[in-house]
């Protein structure tokens, strides 16, 4: 009997990769949650907003200048090389006192 040539079916992998919560297109000045604090998210012209929050509320403003840069909350960080970057998740970050914190505020 001669031995099949066919690719051998390969199934999709279940696990899934979490993905950003960086939400698509938002307004500024619209409100957003404490939940969401520090995410980017993008103005429908392009820029760059963040939802921060601010005596008790939450909303989102900007246009901000977040870098590109993916980092861990806490880790070391250098001003001089990077003052913003993000996390994985699509939050932004700022480096403070040789640490990245979130950008909340």
């Amino acid at each position: 009997m001669p031995q099949s040539t066919a690719a051998p079916v390969i199934e999709p992998s279940t696990t899934t990769a979490s993905a950003p919560t960086t939400p698509a297109v938002v307004r500024k000045g619209a409100s957003c949650t404490e939940a969401q604090a520090g995410l980017i998210g993008s103005a429908s012209d392009g820029g760059t907003l963040l939802c921060l929050g601010k005596s008790g509320k939450h909303e989102w403003t900007g246009p901000y200048n977040v870098g590109t840069g993916r980092y861990t909350e806490d880790e070391a960080c250098d001003p001089s090389t990077a003052k913003t970057g993000r996390t994985a998740e699509g939050r932004a970050l700022v480096c403070e006192s040789g640490a990245w914190a979130a950008w909340t505020t």
